[in-house]
């Protein structure tokens, strides 16, 4: 009987020790190794892409719109004409096009003439509506004050000289020709190798022409508030 007991107190004995050893391990300080990073604040801006088209007023029209002018055309003649688009300052790169739009009726090309300024390529021409786009690539802008791109060649448009009095007499509307600037942002439309996916550094016309294309499509989409 008494070494019964002595078992029960040894017992008892075995679990307050167990006890309190739980109890100092849940209660008691410990110096656990802890680290931790500063924050990283991200904060998201954005880019933006603004042009501008602009030409001198020849006065003869009557108003003062810069882009609303009248020429008089005297066979071989050359006329001035300055049409210049102008990305503007802190712009992103992007892919900068001309539409030239010639009248079909009547037919500007019977009377005159003109050659599209230097670093600009034809991306597509439709003769029946008398439509040209050109296209290049603008790199993102540095520049305080933006950068300036001529339109046609030399500035001047020229009267050719096989056009004859009676040309003049029959007209029932003057020959026109229109201008007008897109830009789109070059993100997303890169040039890049079919093969390795990496992006060409100064690319060819030939490399560049499909991928302006398909940006060009997303402007047409855009002013046509249309799916490409």
């Amino acid at each position: 009987m008494e070494k019964g007991r002595k078992s029960a107190k040894r017992i008892v004995a075995v679990l307050l020790t167990a006890a309190i050893m739980v109890g100092g391990i849940a209660g008691g300080t410990y110096a656990w190794l802890i680290s931790k990073t500063d924050e990283v604040v991200n904060t998201f801006s954005y880019g933006d892409i603004n042009i501008s088209i602009e030409e001198t007023d020849t006065g003869k029209d009557g108003d003062s719109d810069e882009n609303t002018n009248t020429y008089k055309m005297m066979p071989g003649e050359t006329i001035g004409k300055d049409p210049k688009i102008t990305v503007e300052a802190d712009n992103e790169a992007c892919w900068l096009y001309v539409k030239l739009t010639r009248s079909v009726d009547p037919e500007f090309d019977k009377f005159m003439t003109y050659d599209i300024a230097d670093g600009w390529y034809e991306l597509t021409k439709d003769a029946a509506k008398g439509e040209y786009v050109y296209f290049r690539y603008v790199d993102a802008d540095t520049d305080s004050t933006g950068v300036t791109y001529p339109v046609i060649k030399d500035n001047t448009v020229t009267v050719k000289s096989t056009v004859t009095k009676e040309m003049f007499d029959a007209l029932t509307a003057y020959p026109t020709l229109k201008v007008k600037g897109y830009a789109m942002q070059y993100a997303g439309f890169e040039v890049v190798d079919a093969l390795s996916g990496a992006v060409i550094i100064n690319p060819s016309e030939a490399e560049m022409k499909p991928f302006a294309q398909s940006a060009w499509e997303q402007v047409l989409a855009a002013e046509t508030g249309t799916n490409p």
